[in-house]
């Protein structure tokens, strides 16, 4: 029997370490099947720099879930690269989320309370589907209720959340990254693409 186990555990350990070593090969990654070009450029606001845009929703898991390693990739990047998230709802009820988002940006608290966001729906379970639980989660982490609710990025977001959701029904139906393609992130791999 201890024999047995011993035979049990050196196959284990075998399994395990050629496993890990097929996990570490890299992929490489081809424009058509892991990403695609997009026909008609769009146009930018920073002239000759890369454009990376994030199209997100914070009730999305793998945004999520990926938000780490993205922040990890930006830091990365050099000076010519500039990063934009745009948010996406795909569904009116999830239209307070895209609200939010951009009346934080117009106060300038986006960057501090996003993730705060996120780990409020995901770890949680705040739902942030209507004024009152926004204003609420908004006032406990220290902005004043009112400025969200009385925010003109918060009231008037037609124009960008049109705008966003145009994008996304022109050219980015389908990810522009498969899931296999964002380990790539980690190495730098791959590079964004410059704008002509």
């Amino acid at each position: 029997m201890i024999h047995m186990f011993k035979y049990l555990s050196i196959f284990l350990i075998l399994f395990g370490l050629q496993h890990g070593a097929v996990a570490q090969a890299p992929v490489k990654v081809e424009e058509g099947f892991d990403y695609r070009v997009l026909t008609i450029t769009q146009p930018i606001d920073t002239k000759g720099k890369v454009e990376v845009i994030e199209f997100f929703w914070y009730g999305c898991p793998h945004c999520y879930e990926f938000e780490p390693e993205l922040k990890g990739w930006i830091k990365r990047q050099n000076k010519d690269v500039v990063f934009k998230k745009v948010p996406i709802a795909f569904r009116e009820e999830l239209m307070p989320h895209s609200q939010l988002f951009y009346a934080l940006e117009s106060m300038g608290k986006g960057d501090v309370l996003n993730d705060k966001i996120m780990f409020a729906m995901h770890r949680e379970n705040k739902r942030l589907l209507n004024e009152n639980e926004i204003a609420d989660w908004v006032a406990a982490q220290g902005v004043d209720r009112l400025l969200i609710v009385l925010s003109p990025s918060y009231q008037k977001l037609g124009l960008l959340i049109s705008w966003a959701i145009l994008i996304v029904l022109m050219g980015c139906r389908r990810s522009l990254f498969r899931v296999s393609t964002l380990r790539h992130l980690r190495s730098q791999e791959l590079e964004p693409r410059r704008s002509m």
